[in-house]
């Protein structure tokens, strides 16, 4: 029989991760990553899910201690457009104090031994996001590929990151900038999935010739 549920319960984010993960509470067709790096604040989001939004994941479970907040507050309120933090309960009330009113916020009920995920509080709309924050996360090609769209510019190789940024910056509203990340994460994952090395099949009757042995006949 399951203990009643404490902190320690979940005590590593590799439990929460998974229970959010299983949860049902991502959108089946989002596509998820781990570890987003927000580079320019030097923050990583715990999970983020790409779906018909930008939404981030902070998980802070039993071991961890909430001192990196406050930063992470500031670099994911400039980027997504929700954002929930999944804790404890021992950890609820210090959260509820730090965040936004419009992040959502996760507990683990239950348990030990069967945990469910329940949502205290609804994610709302994140009102203060910058579209320079966002195109800041497009690579180099996927800045030039938006600039191009708009007809050719010159010299564009020759231009520092930064410039591509702030001339995207020009043509996209915030909307406009999220759903474009979006997209590129999206294809980025694609173009992952097509690199990896594939296994190759292997044909035993030929392993079978190589030491001696008969080849196995065809059914």
């Amino acid at each position: 029989m399951g203990l009643p549920l404490d902190t320690w319960a979940v005590a590593s984010d590799v439990q929460l991760r998974a229970l959010l993960k299983r949860s049902g509470l991502i959108a089946a067709n989002a596509l998820v990553v781990d570890e987003f790096s927000l580079s320019a604040d030097t923050v990583r989001a715990d999970m983020v899910a790409a779906g018909e939004e930008l939404v981030a994941y902070e998980i802070k479970a039993g071991a961890d201690r909430l001192k990196r907040l406050p930063r992470q507050i500031v670099g994911y309120g400039k980027v997504f457009a929700r954002v929930n933090i999944v804790t404890v309960p021992a950890h609820l009330d210090a959260v509820l104090a730090l965040v936004p009113s419009w992040w959502g916020v996760m507990l683990p009920t239950g348990r030990r031994m069967d945990l469910q995920l329940h949502q205290v509080r609804a994610a709302g709309l994140n009102p203060d996001r910058s579209a320079h924050a966002l195109c800041s996360l497009l690579c180099r090609d996927e800045l030039a590929a938006k600039l191009q769209e708009r007809g050719p510019t010159r010299g564009l190789s020759g231009w520092s990151k930064e410039a591509m940024v702030n001339a995207v910056v020009k043509l996209l509203a915030v909307e406009d900038a999220d759903a474009y990340l979006r997209v590129c994460l999206k294809a980025r994952d694609r173009l992952f999935k097509r690199s990896e090395p594939r296994a190759h099949s292997i044909d035993w009757n030929r392993l079978r010739q190589n030491f001696g042995i008969a080849p196995r006949p065809s059914i």
